[in-house]
């Protein structure tokens, strides 16, 4: 299991300065104003400055992009810069399958500084940058196959805090693979099959089954909320074991449980009635009944310690638990054991 950072966006990064020359002979696309709201930008090693409308580096090897622009304010202008990274580099086909560590992340903005002195001539700190986006994942090698634990995923969606994820969905047309994901403007959760990705992005064959959990935190202040700074160096690797952790017993873990408890209460009293309604063969109707498409259940061991009383009477236990397993669906088998397996997985313990 690893953890670690995928994608982010940083604002507020400082230009001290620009070698013209340089920038002139990069790939930059960046236009010079003469207008006194255009942004004021030193000229290196001089006292001199140019006004910059804005500047704009698709780079695609160490960043994804770099960029000085504006919003409209009413009558002024509110200039910012922003950058996005990903691990992957698109010009080499580097795969996304290792999260970056903190350390690991930290390191690559100070590549990232020298890289822009000199490939373009601009000359940046990142001492006061912020988060603006930051994906936080777990990755781990699972026992079954992905889509194996959609009744996990299913039970999330049903059970999730609706104020913290008002949207949900089983697809993300940015992947080729399946994605199950629980979303609201400032904070995203999704899993999705990572062996499928490598092969869809990458054509990496992996024969492990790896699964990736993944939180998206969006604005200022929410990331600070949840890891303590929207600063990359301020941010502690102890803040985020504590937020991923503590997320997902909220949000993955509770909401399985909850389901697993409603549907408790709900089969047994079907059970009851269906006991009442069939004086022989009501086992093999609340199977039946139990895995028709629209009954709430999580697995078959619930029909088990339900009917357990009744399965087990006389000497027939053993033929009735081959046909209760007989009815019901691979679908409804071995969640138990999955969910067993989330909670192993996909906590952090001390490395």
């Amino acid at each position: 299991m690893l953890y670690g950072i995928d994608k982010s966006e940083l604002r507020n990064i400082t230009i001290e300065s620009i070698d013209l020359e340089a920038l002139r002979r990069s790939s930059a696309v960046f236009n010079i104003s003469q207008s006194e709201i255009a942004q004021p930008v030193q000229l290196h090693n001089s006292e001199d400055y140019i006004r910059l409308d804005r500047l704009y580096i698709a780079d695609e090897e160490l960043f994804d992009s770099f960029a000085l622009d504006y919003k409209k304010e009413r009558s002024a202008r509110a200039y910012y810069t922003s950058m996005n990274l990903a691990i992957k580099k698109k010009k080499v086909k580097q795969n996304n399958l290792l999260p970056q560590s903190l350390d690991q992340y930290r390191q690559k903005l100070e590549t990232i500084r020298e890289y822009l002195i000199h490939n373009y001539g601009v000359y940046v700190s990142f001492t006061d940058s912020r988060f603006k986006k930051i994906e936080l994942n777990i990755t781990a090698e699972m026992k079954y196959d992905f889509e194996d634990y959609k009744v996990l995923f299913e039970a999330i969606r049903q059970e999730r805090n609706l104020k913290i994820y008002p949207n949900s969905s089983t697809y993300e047309s940015s992947l080729k693979t399946g994605t199950y994901y629980y979303s609201s403007k400032s904070q995203e959760l999704k899993f999705y099959n990572k062996s499928k990705e490598l092969w869809d992005c990458f054509k990496i064959q992996v024969d492990d089954k790896i699964m990736r959990l993944e939180y998206k935190l969006t604005g200022f202040d929410k990331i600070a909320d949840k890891l303590g700074t929207d600063k990359p160096l301020d941010l502690t690797d102890e803040a985020i074991v504590s937020f991923l952790n503590e997320s997902i017993k909220e949000d993955v873990f509770k909401p399985i449980q909850k389901y697993i408890d409603k549907t408790d209460k709900q089969l047994v009293k079907k059970y009851k009635q269906i006991k009442k309604q069939y004086k022989r063969g009501f086992i093999r109707e609340f199977a039946h009944y139990c895995n028709a498409k629209d009954t709430d259940i999580f697995d078959i061991q619930q029909v088990f310690d339900i009917a357990k009383g009744d399965i087990n009477k006389s000497n027939n236990g053993s033929k009735n638990r081959k046909l209760i397993d007989s009815i019901m669906s691979p679908t409804l088998k071995y969640n138990l054991d999955k969910f067993a397996e989330f909670k192993v997985k996909f906590q952090i313990v001390n490395q």
